[in-house]
């Protein structure tokens, strides 16, 4: 009895550690200008899936999404440079750059069709690294990015929003998140993630993006690509659904209630559905 008890339990021990996922073995890759960029890649079948964070964010802010969509799809994710635990020698944080750094990636694992996800900043990054690689892109899906493909903001405004950051980053940068970002919904364990990580971001780097990324002439970039865009956002950020439309092949976005601007990491069942049915639908145009 007890050979028969313990053959069972090394039968069962087999299975789960058959079925246990393996730990995911980051690669590496060189940027335009010699910086080292960070990248996972596991699933197999096309289109391939390459995730975006957001600024001062990192790729592990998409952990809830890539095991998920890695049973059908070939999934990548990746720490822009700056970022994460990709290198931070370079000179000028730009959203041309890290668009660069996106193009790289998807040269570097000769991918020939793929959809661009961006979260935040990740959304006019992927749209702009879309016009890099016209051929091998089927569309870009915003996460609560992408709202207005007009919109404009001053020297002045940027000046006086980021004031608080530019004379203190980490009291500055925590204010604005736990002022802007989040719901009373909100899960505490995922808002103390987040602030912790982009708190910790270098200020050099973090204001130097934040300035492109608010500068940048997004609808010129749209106009240039002319890609089938598709966002999800959250309720409270509404979109422009006419300039998106103005600006694109195709624009429609889809709306979580009840969520900050972290959806995808705070409602993950429920943005992973509905970015599944973004995919089905790109993948038909």
């Amino acid at each position: 009895m007890k050979q028969l008890k313990m053959s069972v339990l090394v039968f069962m021990l087999g299975i789960l550690l058959a079925s246990a996922p393996a730990t995911l073995q980051a690669e590496k890759v060189k940027a335009m200008d010699g910086v080292s960029l960070v990248y996972t890649d596991q699933g197999k079948g096309e289109p391939t899936l390459v995730f975006v964070h957001c600024w001062s964010c990192n790729k592990g802010f998409w952990d809830a999404q890539v095991p998920y969509f890695a049973g059908k799809y070939r999934v990548v994710t990746m720490d822009l440079a700056g970022h994460g635990e990709s290198g931070k020698n370079r000179d000028k944080w730009t959203i041309e750059a890290y668009a660069q750094d996106v193009a790289v990636v998807v040269n570097q694992l000769k991918l020939k069709k793929v959809i661009l996800i961006g979260h935040s900043m990740g959304g006019p990054v992927v749209l702009t690294a879309a016009g890099l690689m016209r051929d091998k892109v089927v569309g870009v899906i915003g996460v609560d990015t992408l709202a207005n493909l007009e919109q404009k903001i001053t020297e002045e405004q940027y000046a006086e929003f980021t004031a608080p950051m530019q004379a203190n980053f980490v009291e500055g940068a925590r204010n604005f998140l736990e002022g802007y970002m989040f719901t009373p919904q909100s899960d505490p364990a995922v808002k103390q993630r987040i602030i912790k990580t982009m708190t910790a971001a270098d200020p050099k780097i973090a204001m130097a993006s934040m300035k492109a990324l608010f500068m940048q002439n997004i609808a010129a970039v749209a106009d240039k690509v002319k890609v089938h865009i598709r966002c999800i956002n959250a309720r409270k950020n509404p979109a422009l659904i006419e300039a998106g439309k103005k600006h694109s092949a195709s624009y429609e976005v889809t709306y979580m209630d009840e969520v900050g601007h972290f959806l995808h990491m705070e409602k993950p069942a429920e943005f992973n559905t509905l970015l599944e049915a973004a995919v089905d639908q790109l993948k038909k145009l």
